[in-house]
């Protein structure tokens, strides 16, 4: 088997091909926009560097996909995922993750013995959610910035081209995602850095003052995951991958105790930054624990132990 995954050397990408190097003899094509520090620091960071069975290719997947024959899935992940860039440069999200996945959907049609194509979304898409309310796999969307509408976009193409081209889309929605080997300028990594140097961290509140919620969920319970849906999902689904719910700045004060240090924080109102800023996301499982019997891991404090500890071993990852 072969497996192509577009942002093949991104953080939650590293680590499905970490998963899919462990527990199958699948090779792996890997369809990366650039080759950067951090993009070389993941794939030697889960032994994909120099790996017989990793095919790594640059490619701009917004310009056209390169004629790679004898795919059997396709993991479509490639996407600009900052929700800040996407407020300040739209257009750049526009091209990646509209027609990125365009032209990735043409590519499938191509393939006569494709399997699954997977469409790698985000519980954005459905806005932001009241508190105590949770939202089924085809609740309507409701984007509130530019990301996830254009990541809700990418979703219609693809089932657009299922119905209409028999391209064997299926479709997932992941919570914030965290973990070893994210961008430095994501809020985890990010609290990391700043508490061990003693800065402040801003936490963004809403118009009444709370401070914003997300749900997390840690990168390897998500590959587990999108594999199973990779190659069991049934076509034209979609499935959630809920995770734990917390307010932001408790996060950061479980970072802190984990650390040793005290976290300071400021709470400011991204009226600039973020105008309408969304509260809450939250998005039900149901679909993964009803198919596959599914869950994520419960050990979330270890999880995050393990990710504080490999920020702190991997100082070059801030440089």
């Amino acid at each position: 088997m072969t497996v192509l995954i577009s942002g093949g050397a991104g953080f939650i990408a590293s680590f499905v091909l970490d998963r899919i190097l462990k527990t199958t003899d699948w090779d792996v094509i890997l369809l990366c926009k650039s080759d950067s520090k951090f993009s070389k620091i993941r794939l030697a960071d889960v032994n994909a560097a120099n790996n017989p069975r990793v095919r790594f290719i640059r490619a701009d997947i917004s310009s056209g996909v390169p004629p790679i024959e004898d795919i059997d899935y396709i993991l479509h992940m490639g996407a600009e995922s900052h929700v800040d860039i996407s407020i300040s440069e739209p257009e750049k999200h526009i091209r990646s993750n509209i027609f990125g996945t365009y032209k990735m959907l043409e590519y499938a049609r191509t393939l006569p013995n494709l399997k699954k194509f997977l469409q790698f979304s985000t519980d954005e898409v459905y806005g932001s959610a009241k508190s105590g309310e949770t939202f089924s796999e085809w609740s309507r969307y409701n984007s509130g910035n530019p990301y996830a509408a254009t990541k809700a976009a990418a979703e219609e193409l693809s089932l657009a081209w299922e119905n209409t081209y028999k391209v064997p889309v299926v479709i997932t929605h992941s919570m914030n995602v965290f973990g070893e080997r994210q961008q430095p300028k994501s809020v985890i990594p990010l609290f990391i850095k700043k508490i061990i140097d003693g800065k402040t961290l801003t936490v963004h509140v809403d118009a009444e003052g709370n401070a914003v919620t997300r749900s997390f969920i840690y990168g390897a319970d998500v590959a587990d995951a999108t594999l199973r849906v990779l190659v069991d999902g049934t076509i034209r689904q979609k499935y959630g991958f809920a995770g734990f719910e917390t307010r932001i700045d408790d996060l950061a004060r479980r970072i802190a105790k984990i650390i040793g240090k005290d976290a300071i924080i400021e709470y400011a109102y991204p009226s600039v930054l973020r105008p309408g800023v969304d509260t809450r996301y939250s998005v039900t499982g149901t679909n993964m624990q009803d198919e596959f019997g599914w869950a994520p891991c419960n050990s979330v404090d270890e999880q995050l132990q393990k990710t504080v500890q490999w920020y702190q071993t991997h100082e070059e990852w801030f440089l």
